[in-house]
């Protein structure tokens, strides 16, 4: 009885360590892999969301401004109004002028229109990682900086 109960002990130790083993391995794989087809990974976004808001700044390839109108069923439908890039080399599949959803927010009760936001993209072509919103022509989450400020920097440092 005793012998069965060893064997049964050990076989759950040997059974745990090669799910651990195969599971370590699985994410290790996965980590390194494309996140819905983009030209990032999910390691490269973790890298990104560490950034503080100046590194991200720098570190992204194009930045849009975005404008909000009201649309149907309290739904803000958001648009690229300018559109900033590092260098011209940078692919970016939307247009000034152009749509995009991603961005796009449903009101609820008692919630503040925000004025605009801005999107940080990453790569090239370039994809969206990053949405802040604008409030009294300021990004908090970016700094506390005003819209201006936070684009003429950009321009700054990347159209020298």
């Amino acid at each position: 009885m005793i012998k069965v109960l060893v064997k049964g002990f050990f076989f759950g130790i040997g059974f745990s360590i090669a799910v651990a083993i195969c599971g370590f391995i699985g994410f290790k794989y996965f980590e390194n892999q494309n996140v819905s087809g983009k030209d990032y990974t999910v390691s490269d976004l973790r890298k990104w969301n560490k950034l503080s808001p100046e590194e991200q700044m720098n570190t992204a390839s194009a930045i849009a401004l975005i404008s909000y109108s009201a649309g149907e069923n309290s739904k803000q439908v958001a648009s690229i109004s300018k559109l900033y890039k590092q260098s011209s080399n940078i692919q970016v599949h939307y247009d000034e002028g152009d749509l995009y959803p991603k961005a796009d927010i449903t009101l609820e009760e008692n919630m503040t229109v925000p004025e605009g936001a801005i999107v940080l993209f990453m790569g090239s072509p370039a994809n969206g990682v990053s949405t802040s919103f604008i409030y009294n022509n300021r990004i908090r989450s970016l700094g506390d900086i005003s819209v201006t400020e936070y684009l003429a920097e950009y321009e700054k440092k990347h159209n020298k």
